[in-house]
């Protein structure tokens, strides 16, 4: 990937990170009410989404150091401990929960521990204005519908 930083003209910037989009299958539709700094901050942003490498919330996870047992081997006491440091660990990494609130904390870790933690991610940690979303009611499906 090229060292954008390296031009000095911010147009020329632009171009270059428009061109890196548009050879990795989509281009960027331009705003002409966003300024310059903006519209190179976004671009640089998406490029860097775009190229990163997706990983499991879990490696994320263990390469923090948070060891993430099975469901099985936590009584309630020690299970609720975990879910709240795979919480607030998660967080630290700019992950958050959304709609949780019909689960139990059991049911909430399980789903974690066999689903929403080995789900693909990009994440940014360094990057405090970039979220990745878990919705646990975000499928559109009926049930989901209903509980929402």
């Amino acid at each position: 990937m090229t060292d954008f930083d390296d031009e000095p003209d911010q147009d020329k910037r632009i171009e270059k990170l428009r061109s890196e989009l548009e050879k990795l299958g989509g281009g960027v539709s331009q705003h002409p009410e966003l300024s310059a700094d903006l519209e190179e901050a976004f671009l640089k942003h998406i490029l860097a989404f775009e190229t990163a490498e997706p990983t499991t919330l879990l490696q994320w996870l263990e390469n923090a150091g948070l060891e993430v047992p099975p469901t099985d081997r936590l009584d309630d006491a020690q299970l609720k401990a975990k879910l709240w440091e795979v919480i607030n660990r998660m967080a630290s990494l700019g992950a958050y929960l959304h709609n949780t609130n019909h689960l139990s904390d059991r049911e909430l870790y399980a789903y974690l521990f066999d689903e929403g933690l080995r789900e693909d991610a990009v994440l940014f940690p360094e990057d405090p204005s970039y979220v990745y979303g878990l919705d646990l009611l975000g499928s559109g499906s009926d049930e989901d519908m209903q509980l929402y």
